[in-house]
């Protein structure tokens, strides 16, 4: 990626992949900055935009990141990723309504959206709604343990009971 970077500054989907890179390494901070970089490179490159509402989102900033979804919506229609950005900072924010998260998680890809909706719980420290999505991660795909248990992200909250029975649960022998 750091090789697409050097060739081509202004390739928004390496710029994304690179953003999204880092909020699964957990670096948020850094994955804010290099997505604020890129806009200012790219200001209409939807991919950009996309992958700097996920890093809002993740440093629990849900009202900005809602705002950048607003952004996208007036560049094309939205995407599932940002309908579940909005239901996901509702979440955030204390909304206890989440069948709008649950019709998101539904359209799919339904693992990548539990694991990511795991993230969230996970984030507002409610381990037995995260170990929850979890498990339909899991029963759907076992791999998916091995990507959590190494996961740089979700280091903060794997080890609450909910969770590390639900990996004890599915994991390979």
């Amino acid at each position: 990626m750091g090789k697409a970077l050097e060739l081509d500054p202004q390739l928004g989907s390496a710029q994304a992949s690179l953003i999204h890179h880092l909020q699964w390494m957990n670096r948020l901070e850094s994955a804010l900055e290099h997505a604020n970089i890129a806009r200012a490179l790219r200001p209409n490159d939807v991919v950009i935009l996309r992958a700097r509402a996920v890093a809002l989102f993740y440093l629990q900033r849900p009202a900005e990141a809602q705002r950048q979804v607003l952004d996208v919506a007036m560049l094309m229609p939205r995407s599932i990723m940002d309908d579940w950005v909005r239901a996901g900072a509702d979440v955030m924010t204390g909304n206890h309504d989440t069948r709008q998260l649950a019709a998101v998680i539904e359209r799919g890809p339904v693992i990548l959206r539990e694991i990511d909706t795991a993230r969230l719980y996970g984030m507002i420290n409610d381990p037995r709604t995260a170990a929850r999505h979890l498990e339909r991660a899991f029963r759907a795909d076992p791999s998916c343990v091995t990507f959590v248990a190494q996961s740089p992200a979700f280091l903060p909250f794997r080890n609450p009971t909910a969770i590390e029975s639900v990996m004890r649960k599915y994991r390979a022998p």
